[in-house]
């Protein structure tokens, strides 16, 4: 991972970027869903968000690929403890970086656990060479904040 302080040219750019701008409303997690795909070989990521933190953290699903689509989806924080149960205990030892799955009856992995970034401050970025063929699941949490909605500026892209 990486940060950069070139926040404003981000948001600018993000800002003319289809679906690049979001909000995260209060309470909630949204998830942004990354097939692996052929031609590519690691998955990468920028966001910034206005005036408050959030949370960030990347998961990798071993499932098959069965759409090249990268979608969205958004939940409400309790809706998430169902994900989390199958996150059960700490990560096998192993390579994390390649994705070390959790167990053996688990399809998903942590790659990066979920932690507050100071993403209004600077641009947080980095990226991840395929563990293997699965979907990626970029995590934006902001089920800890009662009161604040968080508008995020985002982009997520594929490498050689």
């Amino acid at each position: 991972t990486w940060t950069s302080l070139a926040i404003k040219e981000l948001k600018m750019k993000m800002k003319q970027e289809k679906d690049s701008v979001v909000t995260v409303y209060r309470g909630d997690v949204m998830t942004v869903h990354v097939p692996t795909i052929p031609e590519g070989k690691r998955v990468c990521w920028e966001f910034a968000t206005d005036n408050y933190d959030i949370g960030f953290g990347i998961y990798f699903d071993w499932t098959p690929v069965t759409s090249r689509a990268i979608t969205v989806h958004i939940s409400e924080s309790s809706e998430d403890e169902d994900e989390e149960d199958e996150l059960e205990g700490p990560v096998t030892p192993g390579d994390v970086e390649k994705g070390s799955k959790t167990s053996s009856t688990s399809h998903l992995g942590e790659i990066l656990p979920v932690y507050r970034q100071d993403s209004h401050l600077v641009v947080q970025g980095g990226s991840h060479e395929y563990p293997g063929e699965g979907t990626y699941l970029l995590k934006f949490d902001n089920s800890y904040s009662l009161w604040r909605n968080k508008t995020l500026y985002y982009r997520v892209y594929y490498s050689a």
